[in-house]
């Protein structure tokens, strides 16, 4: 038994079954019995489950009928949504008229004047959907019960599409509970109509619960019925039911219309469902082409300039692509891409936005290769697509070609952003062969003359771009911008600098900078300790490297292979071959055996004997 079944009581058992009702209302979603299917299982877990009592029912009110205009909810005395739902008519001739027939057993729904009343009632019903007076019809509904005027399928199906198309689900699923109760055979169109009020964001469940209620009762199910569903899933964002939904349709052979399995791309394009959203455009890849629109590929959606005008069409195409991007699938991104112009659609700005975002590694050959596209497609490069190429760039070190393209954002009036000046840093401290610092602070000021708010990744770059080229002056402006913006710098800015001081020679700096790390209580890893036993060993300071790998040993830092070559460096420098036997130990307990074997090497080539037979395996 669902939760959105009504039982229907005598007046003088009200009290009794109102408690059981309330009662089974708490416990119902404890001992339903869940669904067995695979789309059953999936829609089922964390689902809201309507409850028996939750709300009143438009046929329980016991009052006089409303007067024409009057909103139902506003008219009459309305049942407590907790008691039993009663019918208004008492006794057995009310009984006998509301099934249509009299007590003699004439049938009422035989009789002229009947049949008059009813056609009257069932107009005015369809006039009062038509101009989206949802009240209204509830009204006439109820009035036909008090006047036992038989009602049909017409007459509830037009309040279940009034109240749906108002945006009440509750309204037009109590509608379609009444229908049942009254005994009025409830076929696929009456199922359609009923799922079509569940489309919204939080009634999405009710449109599944519905669906599984057609199988049990045996309802067959069209592609009407599983386009209401997929607009309903993917209203509610799980394109992981709506690609079971679209498996289930093809498995019964119900073609359901492109737009709606496009809406279902939609929701996995938000959530990020790759999978999900791939199945579907297998599905749309098999789809027939629509009927010829005028203007058709043009717009939102179309084909594009050249495009195929079929389907998948290119929003298919958009959506596939935002979906693998999210869920970080960059390779099967471009794919998707290279099947979207192989359908013959001509990409967009949205489509070369996301397949930039998808350029992963230093693939900048197929970065630059994307912009020369998108300049003869006649499209406008915007600051993400500047972004993403610059990123491609410096992954694969041209640093250079990174400067040129804020050249380029200017000639196309992109403006740079947070992310385009930390890519410009970055490109100017690792400048080769010399960090292009000036340049970096020029840009500095040109984005704080913009108002562009500039992170501590940034400042961090440019720190390390006027420390390798030994501008500690700048160095201390941009430590005092930090510690006043940034609300100090942390490890990262000291392990650039530290980084620094090991190309310039300066062991006296690093050590400083050492020294202020422990006294700020920074988080000091490899990194910092590789870095600086470098540095201190650059100035010829091999001792105070040798300290330092004791310190972090005491701190219980994991060591890198480098980092143990630096130890290694200074032990076999001081002579402490106590400590290099145990700097030797640790590469192999490690498994840094490739590292061990460049040590037996270097040995072999210096001659250091010594050394050599600590080595030998």
């Amino acid at each position: 038994m669902t939760a959105r079944r009504r039982h229907q009581a005598p007046a003088n058992l009200s009290f009794v079954l109102s408690t059981a009702l309330l009662l089974h209302g708490c416990c119902v979603h404890a001992f339903t019995p869940k669904p067995q299917s695979r789309l059953a299982r999936a829609h089922w877990q964390g689902r809201p489950v309507r409850m028996v009592a939750e709300r009143p029912r438009f046929m329980s009110t016991t009052g006089p009928v409303p007067q024409s205009g009057s909103r139902a909810t506003s008219s009459g005395p309305v049942e407590h949504p907790n008691s039993v739902p009663c019918s208004p008519w008492q006794g057995q001739g009310a009984q006998e008229m509301d099934r249509g027939s009299a007590s003699d057993g004439t049938d009422l729904a035989s009789d002229p004047s009947i049949q008059s009343m009813q056609a009257v009632r069932r107009a005015e019903i369809m006039q009062a959907a038509k101009a989206g007076e949802w009240d209204r019809t509830i009204e006439v509904l109820r009035s036909m019960v008090q006047e036992g005027v038989p009602r049909d399928t017409a007459c509830y199906a037009g309040v279940i599409r009034a109240c749906s198309t108002a945006g009440q689900p509750a309204e037009a699923l109590d509608a379609f509970d009444e229908m049942r109760r009254e005994g009025i055979p409830q076929d696929t169109r009456a199922y359609n109509i009923a799922i079509v009020g569940c489309i919204g964001q939080q009634t999405w469940p009710w449109a599944m619960e519905l669906l599984e209620e057609m199988r049990a009762r045996e309802v067959s199910a069209d592609a009407a019925t599983y386009t209401a569903v997929l607009k309903a899933v993917a209203r509610g964002g799980r394109g992981d039911i709506a690609a079971l939904l679209v498996e289930e349709a093809v498995q019964f052979g119900i073609k359901v219309p492109a737009a709606a399995l496009t809406l279902a791309l939609g929701a996995c394009a938000a959530s990020g469902q790759h999978t999900a959203a791939l199945s579907i455009l297998a599905v749309l890849e098999g789809t027939a082409p629509p009927a010829p629109v005028a203007g058709r590929g043009k717009g939102k959606g179309g084909g594009g300039k050249g495009g195929a005008g079929g389907w998948p069409d290119l929003e298919s195409f958009r959506l596939v692509l935002e979906a693998c991007v999210k869920a970080e699938e960059y390779g099967v991104a471009q794919e998707v891409f290279d099947r979207l112009k192989a359908a013959g659609h001509t990409p967009d700005e949205e489509s070369f936005r996301w397949v930039m975002r998808a350029l992963e590694g230093p693939d900048w050959e197929k970065a630059l290769a994307l912009q020369k596209e998108v300049r003869l497609a006649g499209l406008r490069l915007d600051t993400g697509m500047y972004n993403c190429i610059m990123r491609s760039l410096n992954r694969g070190f041209q640093y250079e070609e990174t400067l040129r393209q804020l050249s380029e954002m200017r000639r196309d009036k992109a403006k740079p952003d947070a992310k385009t000046y930390t890519r410009m840093a970055l490109a100017c401290a690792n400048h080769h062969p010399t960090p292009k610092w000036e340049l970096a602070l020029r840009h500095l000021s040109r984005a704080d003359a913009a108002g562009v708010e500039i992170t501590l990744s940034c400042l961090n770059w440019l720190v390390t771009a006027c420390a390798r080229a030994g501008q500690w002056r700048e160095v201390d402006v941009l430590l005092a911008r930090i510690d006043a913006d940034a609300g100090g710098a942390d490890s990262i800015t000291y392990t650039s600098m530290i980084g620094a001081c090991q190309a310039l020679g300066d062991a006296a700096r690093a050590q400083a900078l050492l020294q202020n790390m422990k006294q700020k209580g920074l988080k000091m890893g490899d990194a910092v300790y590789g870095k600086g036993m470098a540095a201190l060993q650059s100035g010829g300071r091999h001792d105070a490297a040798l300290a330092l790998y004791g310190d972090m040993k005491r701190a219980r830092v994991r060591p890198s292979a480098r980092t143990l070559h630096f130890a290694l460096r200074s032990a076999t420098h001081e002579g402490d071959w106590v400590i290099a036997k145990e700097i030797i130990g640790a590469m192999t307990r490690l498994g840094f055996m490739g590292q061990v074997e460049k040590e037996r090497q270097d040995a072999v080539r210096t001659d250091n004997l010594v050394l050599l037979k600590l080595l030998r395996p």
